[in-house]
């Protein structure tokens, strides 16, 4: 009797405490904090159309939403993703949001409560609101989703209207800029060498064309270029130098050049070039000269383009090109020449006769790099090709630094009327835009592509 006494009073003891902690348990304590803690959107559907065999093809892919990142800026109560969602892409989707409190959003004027099922237009901003556990305090957060307007596979192009450039005035000519102006560099019918220049913000006031001073001897307009601040040109293998592209002084040299042909860039900038022995040299004051000692074969003539920059997988190395058409050749593509920083000599890439993929032989060829990539265009082609090429009808585009060159189909391109222009014409890229002055009609225009 006495053990059943003593287990009754054990058996209730236990259900007394166990009463006391499931009470302790149901008390749950309401903060007053309250904060937007992560967001993330769901993949997404992107849809796109382009030029595929010259027809246009549209196709759907999936682009991964976790690979935008947001920032949440809680003094400014604003949340938004700094790279933008690529074009095309539909942003009424499902959204990742964790947060300290309560969360809400604004849905056709009304707060309605946040499921991560809701299928939210992010279109516009939308704002969300986070309010506290214990209903005291709440905060908004404006959700800004960044996605690119711009169609990466069309080129805008813009006309500078009213521009004065002097239309017929050049023969010839060639653009460089110094980062705030923009410079052309004519030669006339009488073999003058003018000069006229814009604000790179301009483009429709070009000052009054003036003859360039203090240089003797017949100009090589091509040859201009800007290093370390100041311009550069030669004149009949000898060199001047200007501090405002207009007044020039002969520099004293202890060889004759034949081109400019490069620039280096980097920590220790130099400038390369070709004597009158057909061999490559470099100076970094453009007073003293080394030669490497290689020869130039078939050296390239008029109008050369030269280029300059980083590799993408190592900035401390940069590749330096020059294209341009040599003086003699059967070749039905131009010559590519290429050096690394590292490297001791020049590599000539020299296609096949009749390559297709070879840097197309054109008149007055330009090739500049932009968005990533090498571009080469210009007129007529100077002789046959396995294709013959119309006037500015595409841009060429290597991908590999020059070894091979295909038509973009789609992205960058030129526009329509440009095709069988017969035109002399400069180009200079100056940020995010490439400028084509034309020479005979006087007109100015600027392109955009966003890239891809």
């Amino acid at each position: 009797m006495k053990k059943a006494v003593e287990s009754l009073t054990l058996l209730l003891i236990s259900a007394v405490l166990l009463t006391s902690c499931l009470g302790e348990e149901e008390e749950v304590v309401k903060t007053s904090t309250v904060a937007l803690l992560t967001f993330s959107l769901d993949d997404m559907k992107t849809t796109r159309t382009k030029k595929v065999n010259g027809r246009d093809t549209t196709y759907t892919y999936t682009t991964v939403g976790s690979r935008y990142a947001f920032t949440i800026d809680h003094t400014k109560g604003l949340v938004t993703n700094k790279d933008s969602i690529p074009y095309g892409t539909k942003v009424k989707i499902t959204a990742n949001v964790t947060a300290d409190g309560y969360i809400y959003y604004e849905k056709e004027g009304e707060r309605v409560t946040f499921s991560p099922e809701d299928s939210i237009d992010f279109s516009q901003p939308v704002v969300f609101t986070i309010v506290s556990q214990d209903e005291r305090y709440s905060r908004d957060y404006r959700v800004v989703v960044n996605v690119h307007h711009q169609n990466p596979s069309v080129t805008y192009w813009n006309e500078v209207k009213g521009a004065d450039f002097p239309a017929g005035l050049f023969m010839d000519q060639k653009a460089v800029t110094d980062g705030e102006w923009i410079y052309v560099y004519g030669i006339t019918e009488n073999d003058e060498v003018y000069v006229t220049y814009t604000a790179i913000d301009d483009g429709a006031h070009w000052t009054e064309p003036v003859a360039l001073s203090g240089v003797d001897g017949e100009v090589d307009c091509h040859s201009v270029m800007s290093f370390d601040g100041i311009f550069y040109l030669l004149a009949e293998g000898n060199l001047y130098s200007s501090v405002d592209g207009v007044v020039w002084t002969e520099v004293s040299t202890s060889l004759t050049l034949k081109s400019l042909c490069a620039v280096a860039q980097g920590d220790s900038s130099m400038v390369w070039g070709v004597n009158e022995n057909n061999t490559f040299v470099s100076s970094v004051d453009m007073v003293n000269w080394t030669s490497n000692g290689q020869i130039v074969d078939n050296i390239l003539e008029g109008r050369i383009s030269s280029l300059s920059y980083a590799l993408k997988t190592n900035p401390n190395i940069y590749r330096t090109l020059f294209v341009g058409v040599p003086h003699e050749s059967s070749d039905t593509c131009a010559q590519v020449w290429t050096k690394l920083s590292t490297e001791d000599n020049w590599q000539l890439m020299t296609p096949a006769v009749n390559n297709a993929y070879g840097c197309p032989l054109l008149e007055n060829l330009t090739v500049i790099r932009y968005a990533g990539n090498l571009y080469a265009f210009g007129g007529k082609s100077l002789n046959e090709r396995q294709v013959p090429i119309e006037a500015f009808s595409a841009f060429f585009e290597s991908r590999d630094n020059g070894i091979t060159w295909r038509i973009r189909e789609s992205g960058l391109s030129l526009p329509h009327h440009f095709r069988g222009l017969d035109d002399t014409f400069s180009t200079v890229v100056v940020g995010d835009y490439i400028w084509i002055i034309w020479s005979h009609s006087g007109q100015v225009w600027q392109g955009f592509w966003r890239g891809e």
